[in-house]
């Protein structure tokens, strides 16, 4: 009496059989396919057979030999008719795309690679598929024109060693078995050798896998939890968080304390739930139903492949702010991965554009409440460093400024955001923390000594261009460890805060401050070299004074000189490069002057008719494309000023002479600092060119 598995598989039988000798060519057709799979992917049989494993819910999967044979099972769940059916069929699978592993209906075709004689014993039933056998019963066709996986034959005995196993097998709970005979060693003892840990590391079943074949003995175990995957396999131990959403996982590798590390190069691969050859744009894993060729290696850039991958940023955006709200302290782990590019192929590139649009949005909380995109965010201060900056940032009065994060991943966000964030803390904004004097008396000495000095420094030259008047009166500095007010400081005690940051000073910056505070006539002072004049400047703001010989004339802005502005001038060839760029600058209807004696990291100032200011550091060179360096002073200079410094590179050429402009060198160049005094040095370089002709 047979069961209801068995009489299904005689009804196929007899029916395929019935088909094959009435469409000799459908079935000629069905073994030129079977073996174009078997020599595409016939490398993936283990990889067939665990996934379909997998599918089946198995969590155990043993693969050994035996007297030429190969036995791979699981204890999955059994087959059943529909299981008949999909393996006969090509293409007829039941499994759902993206809730299963396997969902073609084609993988188990390339399994012929290894056996064209397979037994599949489930369900108290064994079946072969046997192109040998089929040939046999269709009469005199030739073998190659038979497929081997389409007709079933129901096995009512086998062969003893065979019978032997298949108990042997069963006792130990193995639901599902097959048997490939006299089967093709080498190409599956390649494959067996080239399987690493990350096969099953977004598998959703298996737990236990064993591989005894040809002297390779293999064991491998995997432990989930409901965020955690440790695996162990070829005596490797490896340890995953996973972030996940209805479609997507994100794999992040762990050390022995389970903190979150980058994952190898190697490791840093897209996964269509088994590995692909695609690189991550990060160094961790991304995992989802992804458009693939038939061999799931390569990953094709299609309508759903671009949802996969939206949903994937999407997940890794919502775990950051996920972590900022709860103030994670494995964000910064999570943070300082993601500052680290690792591939930049079509697929990675898709993900980073996608990832940047998400965030510049509003998403980054703060501790007043509000939530501001990365632009809004108050960056590190150059002239400070990273563990400085981190004790301002946890001891600032200014609340609205300070991330809700753990203090831990302070510094790492600070990193992670600069890139984005285009303000510092203003210079009312030093004014009110120095005015507070619970911040102050805390402040470390040598952290008061730089935030004097870079605050003396920004109004300076803030004063120089536009007049503006800042009111240091309220700020507090210490004495013996004993709090004094500018305002009620004596000059004496004054010139002691002026000796004190006279270091991060340059001699320009210190004359300055002796004239705002009055400080040149006190009795018993140490003398600060100074040669630098304090003409132009106010006890209480400073301005510029351009003089007739300059050309600078006080109706700039005239209608007359604006309508002048736009006819081609000439510049005197033989004037210093500096006065080249304030005449050329004075063409565009911009109010300049030379700087450069003062020792500011640039030449000359200009100020646009709309009062944009412009900090512009001179570059003479004999002819395009030669070398051109900053001095650490320029490049402080540029960071501080960003968007508003600009490189003006002057060479001649013919009889004109070309001015080349470059915005925010710092982002525009490629630099390298090399040890002869620190000058920062750019080979290639590409800005806005304006050609003048000279006279």
């Amino acid at each position: 009496m047979y069961n209801f598995l068995q009489q299904t598989i005689l009804k196929l039988s007899d029916d395929f059989l019935l088909e094959a000798k009435n469409s000799p060519q459908l079935l000629a057709d069905m073994a030129a396919m079977e073996s174009y799979m078997t020599e595409s992917y016939g490398e993936r049989v283990f990889i067939e057979m665990l996934q379909n494993a997998d599918d089946a819910n198995a969590t155990s999967f043993y693969v050994f030999e035996s007297a030429g044979h190969v036995y791979i099972a699981n204890n999955g769940k059994p087959f059943d008719d529909t299981d008949v059916m999909s393996i006969c069929r090509s293409g007829a699978s039941e499994k759902k795309r993206g809730k299963t592993i396997g969902y073609r209906g084609v993988g188990f075709k390339s399994t012929t690679y290894l056996s064209t004689k397979i037994y599949i014993h489930s369900n108290d039933c064994t079946f072969t598929f046997s192109k040998s056998l089929a040939a046999e019963q269709l009469g005199e066709v030739e073998e190659s024109k038979v497929p081997t996986i389409r007709i079933p034959f129901l096995v009512e005995s086998l062969d003893f060693e065979i019978e032997e196993n298949l108990n042997y097998l069963k006792q130990k709970g193995f639901t599902t078995i097959f048997v490939f005979c006299n089967a093709n060693f080498s190409t599956l003892i390649q494959e067996v050798q080239s399987v690493t840990a990350d096969y099953f590391l977004f598998l959703r079943h298996i737990s236990n896998v064993s591989i005894e074949v040809k002297g390779n003995h293999i064991k491998g175990n995997v432990v989930r939890s409901h965020e955690h995957i440790e695996i162990k396999f070829k005596g490797r131990k490896s340890m995953w968080q996973i972030l996940s959403n209805d479609k997507t996982q994100i794999a992040l590798a762990l050390n022995e304390k389970q903190e979150i590390i980058p994952c190898r190069k190697e490791e840093a691969v897209f996964h269509c739930y088994l590995p692909t050859y695609e690189q991550s744009p990060y160094l961790f894993k991304i995992n989802s139903d992804f458009s693939t060729d038939p061999s799931r290696k390569h990953i094709t850039l299609d309508k759903r492949t671009e949802e996969a991958l939206l949903s994937s940023v999407s997940l890794l955006f919502e775990a950051i702010k996920k972590d900022i709200i709860s103030s994670d302290p494995h964000l910064s782990n999570v943070l300082s991965i993601i500052l680290q590019r690792n591939a930049f192929s079509k697929i990675s590139q898709f993900f980073e554009k996608q990832f940047q649009v998400l965030l510049q949005t509003n998403w980054l909380q703060m501790k007043d409440g509000r939530s501001i995109a990365p632009k809004d965010y108050i960056k590190r201060s150059n002239f400070l460093d990273d563990a400085e900056w981190n004790w301002i940032r946890q001891h600032t009065p200014l609340n609205y400024s300070l991330p809700k994060i753990h203090p831990e991943g302070l510094n790492i966000l600070d990193s992670f955001i600069r890139q984005y964030a285009k303000e510092s803390y203003s210079i009312n904004d030093w004014i009110t923390m120095l005015s507070e004097g619970e911040f102050v008396v805390k402040l470390p000495d040598l952290i008061l000594v730089k935030l004097y000095a870079n605050l003396i420094k920004q109004i300076r030259n803030k004063t120089i261009i536009t007049h503006e008047e800042f009111n240091m009166s309220s700020c507090y500095f210490k004495k013996n460890n004993v709090l004094i007010r500018i305002f009620d400081a004596s000059k004496e005690e004054l010139y002691m805060l002026l000796l004190e940051i006279k270091l991060q000073l340059t001699s320009s910056e210190i004359e300055w401050f002796i004239k705002i505070y009055n400080l040149e006539n006190i009795e018993g002072k140490e003398s600060i070299n100074s040669s630098v004049s304090l003409s132009g400047f106010g006890r209480r703001k400073a301005t510029f004074n351009f003089s007739e010989n300059e050309n600078v004339q006080s109706n700039r802005y005239s209608d007359q000189l604006n309508e002048m502005s736009r006819i081609k001038k000439s510049i005197t060839r033989w004037r210093a490069a500096e006065n080249q760029c304030v005449e050329f600058e004075e063409m565009q209807g911009n109010k300049a002057k030379d700087v450069s004696k003062q020792n500011l990291g640039y030449d000359v100032v200009s100020v646009t008719p709309d009062n944009q200011e412009r900090y512009i550091e001179v570059k003479s060179v004999r002819s395009r494309g030669d070398k051109i360096s900053m001095t650490n002073n320029e490049y402080t200079a540029a960071h501080i000023n960003g968007d508003n410094y600009f490189l003006c590179i002057i060479h001649e050429e013919s009889k004109d002479i070309l001015f080349e402009y470059i915005q925010n060198p710092l982002k525009k160049l490629k630099l390298e600092k090399i040890v002869r005094q620190w000058e920062w040095i750019c080979e290639e370089y590409e800005g806005h060119t304006f050609r003048v002709s000279s006279d």
